[in-house]
């Protein structure tokens, strides 16, 4: 998903490599302004507005907080140590002569939800809401839990710089340490 602002195209799904750090500082941000939106609820905004069609998505009140936060992400990787508020403070006021949504390339458009097959029975009521990422409810907690297993088995980690990485790579990361951990707890059974 892409939009164009004020001449200047941003992607909503480059969202997902603000690093760890400022996925804490947004929920800490978020707390102190009782905001009431959490990353969790950011990944649940974004997939919400995955499978929608462009002009949905201009009419959704999700649109605000992921186009507020791709702007942040922009002026992150410039770098400049703004906080999410201040990148608000920064962001004009939204008109649809200044924004405009781009269509999705043709490898990463979601498939059309009218031609999708009615839920068999028994498989849930073919309910389309994803389960909530339990990383991202717990952000710190997550990183704190399984940084002793990412220091040994990628040495190049470490408490310091782990919150350095992309929030999609922390994804992978922790997936692959709680494998890790898994296995070991399994050859330890034989």
């Amino acid at each position: 998903m892409r939009f164009v602002l004020d001449g200047k195209t941003y992607e909503v799904d480059g969202i997902s490599r603000l690093s760890l750090m400022d996925v804490l500082r947004f929920n800490r941000e978020s707390e102190r302004g009782d905001w009431g939106v959490t990353w969790a609820d950011i990944e649940d905004m974004l997939n919400e507005l995955r499978g929608l069609t462009d002009e949905d998505r201009k009419r959704h009140p999700a649109a605000v907080w992921l186009l507020a936060l791709s702007v942040w992400r922009s002026f992150r990787d410039s770098g400049e140590a703004l906080t999410f508020e201040a990148a608000l403070d920064r962001l004009p006021a939204l008109n649809s002569e200044r924004l405009k949504w781009l269509p999705d390339p043709e490898d990463h458009k979601p498939a059309n939800p009218r031609k999708a097959r009615p839920p068999r029975r028994g498989s849930g009521g073919g309910l389309t809401r994803r389960a909530r990422n339990p990383l991202a409810v717990d952000v710190e907690g997550g990183v704190r839990e399984r940084l002793t297993v990412l220091c040994h088995v990628w040495p190049s980690l470490s408490p310091w710089n782990v919150w350095d990485l992309a929030w999609r790579d922390w994804i992978l990361f922790a997936a692959a340490a709680d494998a890790w951990v898994q296995s070991r707890k399994e050859s330890n059974r034989v």
